[in-house]
């Protein structure tokens, strides 16, 4: 009833004999926050692009009602 290992890597690193690469794996970790930060900021100029062309269309919704007044 112990705790298991906890991940497919440890297992079989368990099984086989084989060390678990940790270096390997805390590169993988940093990549995949790294990617995981290129695409936060990827969508949050996505969102601000977007909120950027309401607000022009917004602009230009209040004019037309001003010329139609």
């Amino acid at each position: 009833m112990g705790q298991g290992p906890s991940t497919s890597q440890e297992t079989e690193g368990e099984k086989g004999g084989r060390m678990i690469d940790w270096k390997a794996a805390a590169d993988g970790l940093e990549s995949l926050e790294q990617r995981a930060e290129a695409n936060r900021r990827a969508w949050e100029a996505y969102y601000q692009a977007q909120d950027a062309a309401c607000e022009q269309l917004r602009a230009q919704a209040r004019r037309f009602r001003k010329g139609e007044g």
